[in-house]
């Protein structure tokens, strides 16, 4: 059973019972014109509004600081509560994603990487997708968990020939994340490398966010995946991200997304690292409800948002 089937599966299971869902999207837009990434893209904007609007009237959407509570076990929900956030940080989550917020006056969280503020970065994946899309012919010798593996993606789509290379990419082990890529950019193509864009928001556009009323978190620096590093690197990720985005937006920064966020991303020590440098909360991505009596602040539950989904289905109710 797929990912995306099982997780339907256990929300409709769930239904409408008492317990926080916290929600991440990634992108808004229209997935259709970009050459990089099309799987980044959640909902474009009329399909958030729908959402939005349909957790307002069969749920009740609640900001950071009560779903902390209710994800710590200090506060038992009667209902279900939703959380709504963001990640990456990309410019579309400014342009299309805040304007449906502040109309509908909710709070979300923005979870930012600091390496991408500076502008002009492709993210890892954008990349990836990009050299997969381009290539002459999809076929790839590509290292992963000691061994190589020959693939031959020609006949599948696009879509599907990127999903699988990310897949690859996410379970490889830190010492092969750049043969990886090395073994894709020697890839014959004929196109030459993509112009900078500024697909991600600056410092002020992430100020923007917290005058809006928006909170915003840490992504970490680079977005690597974060038990693909050591400890000391990952401690170095979580410090000078939250370090960044405090000296940027001039408010407290302290919570915390793990990159990719299944359960194979980050570790217990991932999460003792996330107290220690003074994160009081971290969002995980694998799915699933928060309840209080099952409660773990530095693995906070997400249900990551795909495209074409109903709101529904989501929450399962």
């Amino acid at each position: 059973m797929s990912f995306l089937k099982t997780l339907k599966h256990r929300l409709f299971r769930a239904g409408g019972s008492p317990g926080l869902s916290v929600l991440a999207y990634h992108r808004i837009g229209d997935r259709t014109a970009t050459p990089y990434d099309r799987l980044v893209f959640t909902a474009d904007q009329e399909q958030l509004e729908q959402h939005v609007r349909y957790f307002q009237k069969r749920h009740r959407i609640v900001g950071l600081d009560e779903a902390i509570e209710i994800a710590s076990g200090r506060q038992t929900p009667t209902d279900r509560a939703i959380l709504i956030t963001f990640d990456d940080g990309y410019l579309d989550n400014y342009e299309a994603g805040l304007p449906v917020l502040k109309a509908l006056d909710v709070e979300a969280v923005f979870f930012l990487a600091t390496s991408f503020l500076a502008g002009g970065t492709l993210a890892w994946w954008d990349r990836i997708a990009w050299l997969v899309k381009t290539a002459d012919e999809r076929r790839f010798r590509l290292p992963v968990n000691g061994t190589v593996a020959d693939l031959d993606l020609s006949r599948m789509s696009p879509d599907d020939a990127v999903e699988k290379v990310l897949d690859i990419y996410k379970a490889c082990s830190g010492e092969e994340v750049p043969l990886v890529m090395q073994a894709l950019e020697s890839a014959p193509r004929a196109q030459a490398d993509p112009e900078p864009q500024q697909l991600f928001l600056g410092p002020e556009e992430a100020r923007g966010l917290c005058r809006a009323g928006m909170r915003v978190g840490s992504h970490t620096v680079s977005h690597r995946i974060l038990a693909q590093i050591d400890a000391e690197d990952q401690r170095e990720e979580l410090r000078l991200s939250r370090s960044i985005l405090e000296r940027e937006t001039g408010s407290t920064v302290d919570v915390l997304a793990y990159p990719v966020g299944g359960q194979e991303h980050f570790t217990r020590t991932t999460e003792a690292l996330a107290r220690d440098c003074g994160y009081r909360a971290a969002f995980s991505c694998h799915g699933g409800i928060n309840r209080p009596d099952r409660s773990n602040p530095y693995d906070i539950k997400r249900i990551p948002v795909y495209w074409g989904a109903r709101p529904q289905w989501l929450l399962g109710a």
